[in-house]
């Protein structure tokens, strides 16, 4: 007899498998995502610099990468704010996740000044060849298009 129902595994199977557990560190991956998207919308600068002395503290340099990205994106990702951009790269670097790489340097090509277009399709072609985690290729892939878009390449 099958646990899989048509619609997947059957409800007395789901009961059975505990769910992973939960830390602080995933927490505050999804609280710096959260931040990102805030930085967007809102004023929560304040919240976004608490938790990101507290992720270097820990050294969790993919949350320290979000929320570098989420100041720049609070600013409109100005020339002024290029100390973000560099703390940003070294984190992403330091994280070893490709899609976090690929972020930082198709971040590069959304500020005015800072150079990029070329970290640009490179970091497109780390996407393709690498890919990174899940959880943050879809961020890097959307940095991508901005960066594309900023720079009036969106037709390539």
């Amino acid at each position: 007899m099958s646990s899989q129902g048509a619609l997947g595994p059957s409800p007395s199977l789901a009961r059975r498998v505990p769910a992973p557990p939960v830390d602080d560190r995933d927490r505050a991956r999804v609280l710096s995502y959260e931040l990102y998207e805030c930085a967007q919308t809102g004023q929560c600068e304040g919240r976004i610099l608490e938790l990101l002395a507290y992720a270097r503290s820990e050294g969790w340099a993919e949350v320290e990468c979000m929320l570098d990205h989420a100041l720049l994106a609070l600013h409109d990702f100005a020339p002024s704010e290029l100390h973000h951009l560099q703390t940003m790269t070294e984190a992403a670097e330091r994280s070893t996740d490709e899609a976090l790489v690929a972020a930082a340097m198709a971040t590069r090509a959304m500020i005015p000044g800072a150079g990029g277009e070329r970290g640009l399709h490179r970091a497109v072609a780390l996407l393709d060849e690498a890919g990174g985690t899940p959880v943050h290729r879809p961020l890097a892939y959307m940095v991508c298009s901005r960066g594309y878009h900023r720079r009036g390449l969106w037709e390539l």
